[in-house]
């Protein structure tokens, strides 16, 4: 539900499921076909971020990183988001986690290639070489093609909550 007021959105509710990846028990998935680059501040416009997007990099550096992905023809197909612990993402804070995975998306004339889940298996192996063997996400509850993406990359189902945002203040905060 959305209620929007003078073209902004005042209120805004929510049904998500919250997700968690193990390293160890990750499922293979077809890899190989990607090539992932940093995204930046000043290379964001080529993949169509969003404005809030652009906002989240600048003031929270170190604690997100965002990554491309381009296919064997150099087509971007994808990009998503890494928010690591200490980092504020709208939805909630990340105090107890070391790594959250936002914003996946692959670019509709890409999606059904298994994309997601070798884009967020490239993102799992860099965290392990990094130290970190888990990875959160959340998903909405209506999006059942990306969550079968996550299911086959061995993501499990950890909570379910509904929540309302106003403004931009989540009631109530979910912490991870």
């Amino acid at each position: 539900m959305q209620l929007k007021f003078r073209g902004k959105v005042w209120l805004m509710t929510y049904d998500h499921l919250y997700c968690r990846l193990d390293y160890h028990e990750m499922k293979e998935v077809q890899r190989g076909r990607l090539a992932p680059f940093v995204l930046t501040a000043e290379n964001l416009d080529i993949v169509n971020a969003s404005p809030a997007l652009h906002k989240m990099l600048g003031e929270q550096p170190g604690f997100i990183d965002g990554y491309g992905f381009k296919d064997a023809d150099g087509n971007i197909v994808g990009v998503l988001y890494l928010m690591k612990k200490g980092g504020t993402e709208v939805l909630y804070r990340i105090r107890h986690i070391d790594a959250y995975l936002f914003a996946v998306r692959v670019f509709r004339e890409y999606w059904g290639r298994g994309y997601a889940a070798e884009m967020a298996a490239w993102v799992m192996d860099t965290l392990h070489e990094r130290g970190v063997d888990q990875m959160y996400l959340t998903v909405k509850r209506q999006n059942t093609q990306a969550i079968r993406a996550y299911e086959k990359l061995g993501f499990k189902v950890i909570g379910r909550r509904r929540f309302v945002r106003i403004g931009q203040t989540n009631i109530p905060y979910y912490s991870l």
